[in-house]
């Protein structure tokens, strides 16, 4: 079975949620330099793409939130060692593997070929 590839829309809002993710670590490091100003606008800025654009969206921008952080401080984990790097890490993969496993006890009936319909917006809740 092939997958299928990702329309425009959905890179889109791909590269926001990895724009989103970078304003946060941005945030982050400017309030750890004593820059609370600037922090505090990257963080402003951060949290109002976010509420525009994954107000729908919760499920699909904590996966590319988590995969985000997985990928690009994995990466550099080994070359660049520190602890919280190694944290941020085993965090991110702890947090996507509770993500995904609460998704396949919250909404069964959702399977591989619905990957389309969580960048539309959340499926209703299933208590």
């Amino acid at each position: 079975m092939s997958r299928e590839p990702l329309n425009a829309r959905e890179m889109l809002l791909l590269v926001l949620a990895s724009a989103i993710t970078i304003f946060f670590f941005i945030s982050g490091n400017t309030f750890w330099e004593h820059k609370v100003q600037r922090g505090v606008w990257y963080l402003v800025l951060g949290v109002g793409l976010a509420l525009v654009f994954f107000r729908k969206r919760k499920i699909v921008f904590a996966i590319i939130v988590m995969t985000f952080i997985l990928v690009n401080v994995g990466l550099t984990a080994p070359f660049h060692s520190s602890p919280l790097g190694y944290l941020l890490t085993a965090s991110s993969a702890a947090g996507l593997c509770l993500m995904i496993r609460w998704q396949v006890r919250t909404y069964p009936e959702l399977n591989r070929k619905d990957m389309h319909k969580l960048f539309d917006h959340d499926p209703p809740y299933q208590a």
